[in-house]
């Protein structure tokens, strides 16, 4: 899942990269290895404080800033993102998410219920009005 919600973000060396929920930092470290500055929110102190060591423990804590925060509505403050990735399902794209991207930025969220979820890609073409929405085979 890692590697294909990367290769649907298609980040390029200097992006500005938000991930929600950071987990174990993973995503985050392929993103920075790939050259991506990621800004990644996770709500769990104790995962955000694990994935941080983590981080710095592979050199990477000059490319990933892991913070203690409830992603769900983004980081408005840091925008425009050149991509956003969300790790956890939502039951529809949320507006504010798209709000954050950069033009040509790309949004990659798993959406549904619970049950059943569609990893879609957003790709944003100048204003929010002018939206790419694919749902994408997992």
């Amino acid at each position: 899942m890692v590697a294909r919600m990367t290769e649907l973000l298609a980040p390029r060396p200097g992006d500005r990269i938000l991930e929600l929920g950071t987990g174990s930092g993973y995503q985050a470290a392929i993103l920075a290895w790939l050259g991506a500055h990621v800004t990644s929110l996770e709500r769990h102190s104790d995962l955000a404080e694990q994935a941080s060591s983590r981080l710095a423990a592979l050199g990477l804590d000059d490319r990933v800033e892991v913070r203690l925060a409830d992603g769900s509505l983004g980081d408005a403050g840091g925008a425009p993102y050149d991509g956003i990735i969300v790790t956890a399902a939502a039951p529809s794209i949320p507006t504010e998410l798209r709000d954050q991207l950069a033009d040509c930025g790309r949004l990659v969220i798993p959406v549904g219920q619970r049950d059943l979820q569609i990893l879609t890609l957003v790709v944003r073409d100048g204003n929010v009005r002018n939206l790419q929405i694919t749902g994408c085979d997992i």
